[in-house]
C-alpha cells in the first residue's frame, strides 16, 4: 500500500469551521460559489468533507505546497 494514499477521514461542518476559522454560512456560501471544496452528502441532512480536501485548500490559501 502506498504511503501517499489520500486521507479519507470524514469531518463534519464543526470540524471544518475549527480547521479554517470560518463560519458555517461562509463555508456554505463559498462551496456554492465554487471557492471551497464540496462536501459529500450521506443522507438528507448529513454532509461530510474529506479532511485531505480541507487541508489542501488551507495549504493553497497560505501558499504551501500540498502533500497530496
Amino acid at each position: 500500500m502506498s504511503t501517499n494514499a489520500p486521507d479519507l477521514t470524514l469531518i463534519d461542518i464543526g470540524e471544518v469551521c475549527r480547521m479554517t476559522a470560518l463560519g458555517r454560512s461562509t463555508i456554505y456560501d463559498w462551496v456554492k460559489a465554487g471557492s471551497f471544496p464540496k462536501g459529500h452528502s450521506f443522507g438528507t441532512r448529513t454532509v461530510r468533507w474529506l479532511k485531505s480536501d480541507v487541508q489542501r485548500w488551507i495549504a493553497e490559501k497560505v501558499g504551501m505546497p500540498s502533500a497530496a
